[in-house]
């Protein structure tokens, strides 16, 4: 064989050992790096989903453990004390009304909303919730202004459905 023959074959056998060991290592760095990205959105979720679970605690902390109840009565409160509740009733709406527009842009996945909107059917089954709510909504301008589009309209169908329930 001639030499130039053996020398261009070892060379082309040199090339291509090194091209698959390249491609080898590329392909192990790409998976490390996908790695890395999950564990950095995992993270990032989990740290958005304290937030609101930490912003949702706060809005119970300031209400009394009273609307909980299931009669509860906003007659039974003086003024300052029934105005501090439906405060943190409009900030706890305003809280599901994120979620819900968070949900509506895909920012969170539907086992999440899922979760929001059961939790939201739970608070409106109560009377301080319903009472609040129905508070709020007389003034259709401030739900308008104050929560997202068509939270309302979700909300609606939450109660209609509490109701359809309730029959």
């Amino acid at each position: 064989m001639n030499m130039n023959i053996v020398v261009q074959i070892v060379t082309l056998t040199v090339l291509i050992a090194g091209a698959i060991i390249a491609l080898c290592n590329f392909a192990v760095e790409l998976k490390k790096q996908r790695k890395e990205e999950e564990r950095q959105t995992k993270y990032a979720q989990q740290k958005f989903f304290a937030e609101y679970t930490k912003r949702y605690s706060e809005i119970l902390l300031g209400l009394p453990n009273s609307v909980h109840n299931q009669q509860f009565d906003y007659n039974q409160h003086d003024k300052a004390e029934t105005e501090k509740i439906l405060r943190y009733m409009r900030v706890y709406f305003d809280l599901c009304s994120e979620e819900f527009y968070l949900y509506q842009s895909n920012f969170v996945d539907e086992n999440v909303w899922e979760n929001w909107k059961e939790g939201i059917e739970m608070a409106l089954k109560k009377d301080a919730f319903r009472v609040a709510w129905e508070n709020l909504y007389q003034d259709r301008q401030t739900v308008e202004s104050l929560f997202y589009k068509d939270f309302n309209k979700e909300i609606q169908k939450i109660i209609d459905k509490i109701n359809t329930e309730n029959l």
